[in-house]
Formats: C-alpha cells, sequence, structure tokens
C-alpha cells in the first residue's frame, strides 16, 4: 500500500494521500521527496507539519530512511535553516514568509486535516513555483467547506487505506474496544 502511494504521487504532479495513523505517512513523504530531488524534478521543496514536535519527529525519521541529511532544513524558534534544499517547518512558522515560499518548487502538507482553508491558501498562494503539491492525512477536514477547498489546492484524493482495510492485511494492529 504504501508503494502503491507513493506511485500514485509520483504519476502526477498534485493529489492527496489519506492513510491510516501508523501507516507510515512520513515514509511515503520521504520516498515521494527523494524521487523529486533524485529525478531533477525539484531544487526546493517544503514539507509544512501540525507542530513543532512532528519537525523533530520527521527528521530523525528521514534519517532512518536514507535521506541524505545535509540537504535537510529545519525552520521554527530554535531553526532558521532556509538554505537547505529540503525544509520542513509548521504552519505557523511560515506564515509571512513569501521570500522563502516562492522559491519551493514541492509542498508537502502532512496531517492536512488540520489544515483550514484561509491558512493553506494563504500558504499556496506564496509558493507559485510549486508545482508539485501532495497532502497527506488519516482523515480529510470534517466540515464539507474545508475539505473542497483542501481538495482544491492540493488536489484529489489519489488513494485511501483505512485503519480497518490496514488491519484486516495485518499492517497495522488489530484494535479490540
Amino acid at each position: 500500500y504504501q508503494d502503491d502511494c507513493i506511485t500514485a504521487c509520483l504519476k502526477t504532479s498534485k493529489g492527496i494521500i489519506r492513510s491510516a495513523t501508523a501507516s507510515g505517512k512520513s515514509l511515503m513523504i520521504s520516498y515521494v521527496t527523494r524521487h523529486l530531488f533524485k529525478t531533477g524534478k525539484v531544487k526546493n521543496a517544503i514539507i509544512i507539519v501540525p507542530s513543532i514536535g512532528l519537525v523533530t519527529q520527521f527528521y530523525n525519521d528521514m534519517n532512518d530512511y536514507g535521506i541524505n541529511m545535509n540537504l535537510v532544513g529545519r525552520v521554527g524558534d530554535d531553526w532558521k535553516e532556509w538554505d537547505k534544499p529540503l525544509v520542513m517547518s509548521t504552519w505557523q512558522s511560515l506564515q509571512n514568509l513569501p521570500e522563502q515560499m516562492e522559491r519551493m518548487e514541492c509542498v508537502i502538507v502532512d496531517e492536512v486535516h488540520g489544515a483550514k482553508a484561509k491558512v493553506l491558501a494563504e500558504l499556496l498562494q506564496q509558493a507559485p513555483n510549486a508545482h508539485y503539491r501532495y497532502g497527506f492525512t488519516g482523515t480529510m477536514p470534517h466540515d464539507p467547506l474545508d475539505c473542497l477547498n483542501v481538495k482544491a489546492y492540493l488536489g484529489p484524493i489519489l488513494r485511501e487505506y483505512g485503519s480497518v482495510e490496514l488491519s484486516e492485511l495485518g499492517y497495522v494492529a488489530k484494535c479490540k474496544i
């Protein structure tokens, strides 16, 4: 299923992967970005996550996934590593930085379900050169308008793998309540 999601992303320049918690979205994002850099399709990309804790966790995960960490920068209160080709940051840290966002050729939004339409629109408007736009999430926004807006900015849902399906396939633990 991870290979299916990665392949679906690489066949198009925009789209959303809806995959359950613990399904390896960070791994999928890492492979998509690695491929885009390796094939020369992008020179600058940004991954947007909802919290500083996830920036740190994702950064460490990328190292485990074999990403060259000399290429990865972080932006937040403690980091200002804009000089790297691949940058990770939070929504909050990116607001009102059009000069940095403008150089991004790829924007990947992790945990899309937390994206409010206005914030997403503002960030993506600051990244007019982002030909590649992907979203990864466990669920889509509950508000129908937010859901439609997320799709308008990032593309259609390319693949969906829910927790029940992944559990039945043996990829995530079965839950008994």
